[in-house]
Protein backbone atom coordinates (compact mmCIF):
# COMPACT_ATOMS: atom_id res chain seq x y z
CA UNK A 1 0.00 0.00 0.00
CA UNK A 2 1.34 3.73 -1.02
CA UNK A 3 1.43 5.91 1.97
CA UNK A 4 2.66 9.44 1.40
CA UNK A 5 3.58 9.66 5.64
CA UNK A 6 5.92 6.43 5.38
CA UNK A 7 9.32 8.64 4.60
CA UNK A 8 8.85 11.88 7.04
CA UNK A 9 6.65 9.99 9.75
CA UNK A 10 4.40 13.05 9.53
CA UNK A 11 7.12 14.77 10.72
CA UNK A 12 8.00 17.62 8.52
CA UNK A 13 10.81 19.61 10.19
CA UNK A 14 13.97 20.07 8.72
CA UNK A 15 17.10 17.57 10.00
CA UNK A 16 19.51 20.57 11.18
CA UNK A 17 22.15 17.33 12.14
CA UNK A 18 24.18 17.94 9.31
CA UNK A 19 26.07 14.63 10.09
CA UNK A 20 23.23 12.38 9.95
CA UNK A 21 24.21 9.54 7.69
CA UNK A 22 22.51 6.37 5.92
CA UNK A 23 24.51 3.11 5.99
CA UNK A 24 24.15 0.64 2.97
CA UNK A 25 26.45 -1.71 1.08
CA UNK A 26 27.31 -1.35 -2.31
CA UNK A 27 29.15 -3.63 -4.15
CA UNK A 28 30.11 -5.81 -0.83
CA UNK A 29 31.51 -2.22 0.62
CA UNK A 30 29.64 -0.56 3.87
CA UNK A 31 29.26 3.33 2.88
CA UNK A 32 27.69 6.08 5.06
CA UNK A 33 25.87 8.59 2.87
CA UNK A 34 25.18 11.76 4.39
CA UNK A 35 21.41 12.82 4.32
CA UNK A 36 22.06 16.12 2.94
CA UNK A 37 24.36 15.33 -0.15
CA UNK A 38 21.10 12.63 -1.26
CA UNK A 39 19.45 14.04 -4.23
CA UNK A 40 16.66 11.51 -4.68
CA UNK A 41 16.85 7.73 -4.23
CA UNK A 42 14.75 4.85 -6.70
CA UNK A 43 13.61 2.23 -5.64
CA UNK A 44 12.73 -1.32 -8.38
CA UNK A 45 12.19 -4.60 -6.43
CA UNK A 46 14.75 -4.99 -3.29
CA UNK A 47 17.07 -2.78 -5.01
CA UNK A 48 18.19 1.03 -4.64
CA UNK A 49 19.75 3.87 -6.74
CA UNK A 50 20.62 6.16 -4.29
CA UNK A 51 21.86 9.50 -6.69
CA UNK A 52 23.97 12.63 -4.87
CA UNK A 53 25.45 15.22 -7.30
CA UNK A 54 29.19 13.27 -7.17
CA UNK A 55 27.61 9.82 -7.65
CA UNK A 56 24.54 6.96 -7.95
CA UNK A 57 25.25 4.25 -5.37
CA UNK A 58 23.65 0.98 -5.82
CA UNK A 59 22.52 -0.99 -3.18
CA UNK A 60 20.46 -3.93 -1.87
CA UNK A 61 18.69 -2.92 1.41
CA UNK A 62 14.81 -2.92 2.37
CA UNK A 63 12.65 -0.15 1.96
CA UNK A 64 11.31 -0.17 5.38
CA UNK A 65 14.87 -0.38 7.02
CA UNK A 66 16.27 2.70 4.47
CA UNK A 67 12.90 4.28 5.30
CA UNK A 68 13.49 4.41 8.77
CA UNK A 69 16.91 5.93 8.34
CA UNK A 70 15.56 8.75 6.55
CA UNK A 71 12.86 9.41 9.15
CA UNK A 72 12.75 12.97 9.99
CA UNK A 73 15.42 14.11 7.16
CA UNK A 74 13.51 16.42 5.14
CA UNK A 75 12.54 13.29 2.15
CA UNK A 76 9.27 12.59 0.61
CA UNK A 77 8.01 9.87 -0.87
CA UNK A 78 6.05 11.19 -4.15
CA UNK A 79 5.56 7.95 -6.07
CA UNK A 80 5.88 4.17 -5.43
CA UNK A 81 9.64 4.21 -6.26
CA UNK A 82 10.82 7.49 -5.48
CA UNK A 83 11.74 9.19 -2.41
CA UNK A 84 12.74 12.81 -2.65
CA UNK A 85 15.39 15.25 -0.61
CA UNK A 86 12.73 17.78 -0.24
CA UNK A 87 16.04 20.85 -0.07
CA UNK A 88 16.73 19.75 -3.53
CA UNK A 89 13.25 20.38 -5.21
CA UNK A 90 13.07 23.28 -7.49
CA UNK A 91 9.62 23.65 -8.37
CA UNK A 92 6.37 21.41 -8.60
CA UNK A 93 5.08 21.01 -12.36
CA UNK A 94 2.76 19.32 -14.79
CA UNK A 95 2.68 16.20 -12.16
CA UNK A 96 6.39 16.03 -11.20
CA UNK A 97 8.81 17.44 -8.97
CA UNK A 98 11.49 19.63 -10.94
CA UNK A 99 14.85 19.07 -9.16
CA UNK A 100 17.73 21.88 -9.12
CA UNK A 101 19.54 19.51 -11.38
CA UNK A 102 16.81 19.23 -13.85
CA UNK A 103 15.63 15.60 -13.05
CA UNK A 104 12.02 15.05 -13.18
CA UNK A 105 10.82 12.95 -10.52
CA UNK A 106 6.93 11.88 -10.89
CA UNK A 107 4.02 12.81 -8.49
CA UNK A 108 1.55 9.95 -7.53
CA UNK A 109 -1.86 11.06 -9.19
CA UNK A 110 -3.93 9.71 -7.05
CA UNK A 111 -2.48 11.41 -3.60
CA UNK A 112 -0.98 14.41 -5.48
CA UNK A 113 -2.41 17.04 -3.12
CA UNK A 114 -1.34 15.11 -0.56
CA UNK A 115 2.33 15.41 -1.63
CA UNK A 116 2.19 18.81 -2.95
CA UNK A 117 1.06 19.94 0.35
CA UNK A 118 3.83 18.09 2.46
CA UNK A 119 6.36 19.82 0.21
CA UNK A 120 4.37 23.29 0.82
CA UNK A 121 4.75 23.03 4.97
CA UNK A 122 8.34 21.46 4.40
CA UNK A 123 9.41 25.05 2.47
CA UNK A 124 7.43 26.81 4.85
CA UNK A 125 8.62 25.83 8.06
CA UNK A 126 12.45 25.71 6.48
CA UNK A 127 11.54 29.66 5.71
CA UNK A 128 10.61 30.11 9.14
CA UNK A 129 13.53 28.64 10.27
Amino acid sequence: MYNVENVTNGNIKQHTDTMHYIEVVSEKIPKKILCKDIMYIEIFRNTVYIHTEEDTIRSRVSLPRLIKQLEGGGFLRSFRSYIINMNYIDFADNGNFVLNSGVKIPINKRHHSKIKQKFKEYRFNTIKQ
